[in-house]
């Protein structure tokens, strides 16, 4: 396993010998990849973002602190949700991922400016409108619910 130190266009890959295909995940490796993930997020170091990618073969993972997702490397978006708590979106292109990371951002600003209530009751119809769309993979999705669940909970109390 090589760890790229150096960041190149935004990305510090781990590369990892095909022969040993699932070494990464090991620890201490695996939790040694998601402080270096943790770090690139958060502009650590000051050395601006960085996104951190384990690539095995021809398969390339994107690492974040609280999961790892398989992806083909291009044209994604990482959303911060909370403390080591991130979504990730592939889209089509880069010009998709640019308007995509725009209008999230905008998204993201407006929600902002929610109660944590409004929040929730905001994300329940986004989250029944996907499923009804028939979206395979909900689990950020579900990720996203629990946090606004909790962070609706916690306010009530306050």
């Amino acid at each position: 396993m090589v760890i790229n130190k150096v960041v190149i266009n935004g990305r510090c890959d781990v590369i990892v010998d095909p022969g040993y295909p699932n070494r990464w995940r090991e620890e201490p490796w695996h939790s040694d990849i998601r402080k270096i993930a943790r770090n690139g997020l958060e502009g650590a170091f000051g050395e601006g973002r960085w996104q951190t990618r384990v690539c095995v073969g021809n398969r390339t993972w994107l690492i974040l602190p609280n999961k790892d997702v398989e992806c083909d490397g291009q044209h994604d978006l990482i959303m911060p949700l909370g403390v080591d708590d991130f979504a990730f979106v592939q889209f089509g292109s880069d010009e998709a991922a640019l308007r995509g990371g725009e209008r999230l951002k905008k998204f993201h600003e407006a929600v902002q400016t929610l109660t944590a209530n409004e929040r929730l009751s905001l994300f329940e119809y986004i989250y029944a409108k996907a499923k009804a769309a028939g979206a395979e993979n909900i689990a950020d999705l579900d990720a996203i619910r629990q946090h606004l669940i909790e962070e609706a909970i916690e306010n009530q109390g306050a």
